[in-house]
């Protein structure tokens, strides 16, 4: 009986280091193509809804990116909406690039949720939480700023 189970243990190491190989291999061979790459960028870059916003990106993280001075108009499920994309590659108005004294930034990354799909600069989820926060913050407060790199996917 140990011989069996030596040999069903060899068996199993056996098969998972050629399937361990095997996806390194492929893993390589794909990434040497630059099929990953191509493959991942077309499919994300191409939505049709939202690509006069976008652009390709040279960052392999990145895929995509938004197009600084974009604009876009359209209409959705919640109706019109305009998409403007600012010099600094955020959606919406631009704030100061420098970061003056008293000012509180937050900058939001995210999916189309944080972009805002289908919906106005101003009802995005980071352009309403700049209007929420700056309603709230006393006379002598810090200025607040949301900055909104969400992309659409």
């Amino acid at each position: 009986m140990p011989g069996v189970i030596r040999r069903a243990a060899l068996g199993i190491v056996v098969a998972a280091v050629s399937t361990l190989l095997t996806a390194v291999v492929a893993d390589r061979v794909v990434a040497a193509r630059g099929l990953d790459r191509e493959r991942i960028s077309l499919s994300l870059y191409t939505q049709q809804a939202y690509a006069p916003v976008h652009a390709k990106s040279d960052d392999p993280v990145l895929h995509y990116e938004l197009k600084a001075g974009a604009t876009l108009t359209g209409t959705g499920k919640y109706g019109p909406y305009q998409i403007s994309i600012n010099p600094h590659r955020a959606r919406g108005p631009a704030h100061p690039l420098g970061k003056g004294p008293g000012v509180f930034r937050s900058l939001c990354f995210g999916p189309s949720s944080t972009f805002g799909a289908d919906v106005d600069d101003a009802e995005a989820i980071p352009a309403r939480l700049e209007a929420w926060l700056r309603a709230r913050a006393p006379g002598d407060g810090p200025v607040v700023e949301v900055w909104n790199f969400g992309t659409s996917a």
